[in-house]
């Protein structure tokens, strides 16, 4: 238990889309996702963060109340996705 309360687990829906201009190619796209508990109730206010593994680049973003997160321009590489709410697991 964490203060008192109950510890649940989130689930995070991510989608990466990686868009192309009409007139050339980008190296940059867009992650996002919808923050989600076990019952698949929204969670708003959670801390995502996006952590490059090669580079280190980190960025930071809150979800919405409908629960959504967004990352634009986000360079191509791999990523560790990490989302923190009091009262949930990471």
């Amino acid at each position: 238990m964490i203060g008192g309360c109950g510890v649940r687990t989130l689930r995070i829906a991510t989608a990466v889309v990686f868009s192309l201009a009409a007139h050339g190619q980008t190296s940059r796209g867009t992650v996002t996702g919808t923050v989600l508990d076990q019952s698949g109730a929204v969670i708003r206010g959670a801390h995502v963060g996006l952590t490059g593994i090669d580079t280190g680049a980190k960025l930071s973003t809150m979800s919405n109340d409908s629960g959504v997160y967004r990352f634009d321009a986000v360079d191509l590489g791999v990523y560790e996705l990490e989302v923190a709410h009091a009262g949930f697991r990471p």
